[in-house]
């Protein structure tokens, strides 16, 4: 399991929250901060070998990485999923406020000027709306297998 820690305290589920998610997409369109964000992760991957998420990996962090995955679901599938996370966390969200998050902030990553949500020309899209997350790290996998 991933964790964030800062300043020596774990603070992954704080930075899990609707509210921080939201904020997060707001900050991030600011030059400054995307400019920082991109020079850390770029640093990240030239020292380690490594997996990297995000909306913009491919098509700006690391436009020339040997693999790329372009992740994708329906809006409400992933509503229903990040309820279902936000259950477990004892966050207690409607699925409407949820689905309208997640529409909010897909339509302000891929409306953004600096580094907007795009799909990298060279990156394979796996649209996992029907799939298990075994399936979708199986398929992902194969793909990779293929080009090695």
């Amino acid at each position: 399991m991933q964790k964030t820690l800062l300043n020596g305290e774990d603070v992954s589920d704080k930075i899990r929250t609707p509210e921080i998610s939201m904020l997060a997409s707001t900050v991030s369109a600011h030059e400054c901060v995307r400019v920082a964000m991109v020079n850390s992760q770029r640093e990240i991957a030239l020292k380690n070998s490594c997996v990297l998420d995000g909306r913009d990996i491919g098509s700006n962090v690391l436009p020339n990485a040997e693999f790329k995955f372009f992740l994708t679901a329906s809006a409400e599938v992933r509503a229903e999923r990040r309820k279902k996370e936000n259950d477990a966390k004892g966050i207690n969200q409607p699925i409407y406020e949820v689905l309208r998050e997640i529409e909010q902030r897909d339509k302000q990553d891929k409306t953004r000027k600096i580094a907007p949500l795009v799909k990298a020309d060279d990156a394979i899209e796996v649209d996992t709306s029907e799939m298990s997350i075994d399936e979708v790290a199986a398929l992902i996998l194969g793909k990779i297998q293929e080009k090695i």
